[in-house]
């Protein structure tokens, strides 16, 4: 029963993170391996923004499950 529970926290933490990673320009995610992608194809500053909007979007998400489960 509580298991959608868990995955809406972990949703809104990862995007809760992704947005301030973005927001602080933070090293560790921009200059990752997994990250090396996007930061060349759309440049540091795009990339900064493309992370912080999947980071709002993640929260959103989580917000409107944790809504979608309660009712």
């Amino acid at each position: 029963m509580a298991g959608h529970y868990v995955i809406q926290a972990i949703f809104f933490i990862v995007g809760m993170t992704a947005l301030a990673a973005s927001a602080t320009d933070a090293d560790w995610l921009f200059c990752s391996r997994e990250a090396r992608f996007v930061v060349s194809r759309l440049g540091r500053r795009w990339a900064r923004v493309f992370y912080g909007t999947v980071g709002i979007l993640l929260m959103m998400l989580a917000a409107y499950f944790y809504r979608a489960v309660s009712q």
